[in-house]
């Protein structure tokens, strides 16, 4: 349960703080040509305050100290890691916009459909993970289906950055942005559905210890 708290809280959630950083430090650099705050798009300056706040988040973890309920710091390090990937995936989409911006270019409608899909996309790749964990009890149906049809939502993600990539504009020579954001968001899926599984595995332990005591209880 330990090393499951351990790899939860540290260090891939801090290496991911580092990219989404470095990508706000090149988003910001636009601001030493043309660019200034006031012909910046508000929904840049928003999500970009949103992921240095999980940033701040995510190293506040390193100097945590230890609690006595595991599963309430468990479930805590998860909200963290699942913000921090999305948001590092962000940061990585934004730099584009930022250029954009810089560049006189307006790609509003191109930003708002992309974080839609973002939403949608990484909503039902989280909703997939929790039905393979457990079944509510409210839930009726076959749930594999279920399953395979959030897994189906979640990949049209791809389509969708493969038609933008097609209809966005080359701003600055930089569309190869458009393709490593792709690449970031499998890898922000990726760290998910690990982050997850180590979570339900301190779930396991900590089930296993709380029947283990009650018995002990019964017993004497």
């Amino acid at each position: 349960m330990e090393e499951s708290l351990k790899q939860l809280r540290k260090p891939t959630i801090q290496v991911m703080n580092f990219i989404s950083l470095l990508m706000i430090l090149l988003s910001t650099t636009q601001y030493f040509y043309s660019l200034t705050m006031e012909t910046t798009p508000i929904y840049l300056i928003i999500t970009t305050l949103i992921e240095i706040i999980v940033i701040l988040l995510g190293l506040l973890q390193l100097f945590e100290k230890n609690t006595a309920n595991p599963l309430k710091k468990a479930k805590r390090y998860l909200i963290v890691g699942i913000l921090t990937s999305y948001f590092t995936y962000l940061s990585f989409y934004n730099l584009y916009f930022f250029m954009a911006e810089e560049n006189k270019y307006d790609l509003t409608r191109f930003w708002i459909v992309g974080f839609v899909f973002l939403f949608i996309c990484s909503c039902a790749h989280i909703c997939s993970l929790l039905l393979m964990g457990n079944t509510p009890h409210w839930f009726k149906g076959d749930k594999t289906m279920w399953i395979i049809i959030l897994k189906i939502i979640a990949c049209t993600f791809y389509v969708q950055k493969i038609i933008e990539y097609i209809m966005i504009p080359n701003v600055a020579e930089s569309h190869f942005l458009i393709i490593l954001s792709m690449f970031m968001i499998f890898v922000s899926n990726l760290l998910v559905s690990q982050y997850y599984l180590l979570y339900g595995r301190v779930l396991t332990d900590v089930n296993k210890i709380s029947k283990d005591k009650k018995r002990d209880k019964h017993d004497n």
